[in-house]
């Protein structure tokens, strides 16, 4: 499958050729496919509609694998449920304040059965850890939600521009897993998964406090020094 390239608004690229494009279906997780023929290739369209679809199937078992995992498990208690649709929701992270009160009320089995899935506690989400940003998730949120985005997102942190739409915006980019940090009167947008990891990173670093901590970037200096102050909404 590492022939293929999919883009941001859900072309289907082979040997630099468009061949096909995902579009929005009825599920966020199964969006239909649009077949590009010429007159030669109408003759292999159920080939090659098979090969998209594999490629669909692939993505979503690498990408999304807690996916298949709800879908399969049926017999859940009604914490795990409510749970399972948080996350799934997101594309496999939610704020623990929305959950706080399912993951109580999960038995020790039920709790060990998300560790095992890839699932972490962090300080403000309950996510699959991947460590990295997913160009697939992207993709499936800009066809469903009809987003717009021209270019995947590269960086897990990036200033954000307030001015234009910023409500709708916001929301829009809780999809993609991207949180506004307010800080020095700037608004930044940070991904959870790297949220999580610098601010375990920084506690750790307190605690221990003849190690040094070496920031990255300007903001992971601030962020080091004050990561009690910068407000996550």
């Amino acid at each position: 499958m590492s022939s293929f390239q999919i883009l941001i608004d859900g072309k289907i690229i082979w040997e630099k050729n468009v061949i096909g494009c995902y579009i929005k279906g009825k599920d966020l997780f199964e969006p239909k496919i649009t077949i590009y023929l010429d007159g030669y290739f109408i003759q292999f369209e159920k080939q090659i509609r098979n090969k998209l679809e594999q490629l669909l199937d692939f993505l979503k078992k690498n990408e999304l694998p807690f996916f298949l995992a709800f879908k399969e498990n049926r017999k859940i208690s009604l914490a795990s449920r409510a749970i399972n649709f948080c996350l799934l929701e997101n594309l496999g992270h939610c704020e623990k304040k929305k959950i706080d009160n399912f993951l109580k009320q999960l038995t020790v089995d039920e709790f060990k059965r998300y560790k095992n899935l890839g699932f972490r506690v962090g300080t403000n989400f309950f996510y699959f850890k991947t460590n990295k940003l997913s160009n697939f998730k992207q993709m499936l949120i800009n066809i469903f939600f009809k987003v717009d985005m021209k270019h995947f997102i590269t960086e897990s942190i990036f200033i954000f521009d307030s001015n234009r739409n910023a409500k709708k915006r916001l929301l829009l980019f809780k999809k993609l897993g991207f949180y506004l940090l307010k800080i020095d009167k700037q608004h930044f947008l940070i991904h959870y998964e790297y949220y999580e990891k610098l601010i375990s990173k920084v506690f750790f670093f307190k605690k221990k406090q003849k190690l040094t901590f070496l920031p990255k970037n300007k903001f992971e200096k601030i962020f080091f020094n004050n990561p009690r102050t910068i407000a996550l909404n």
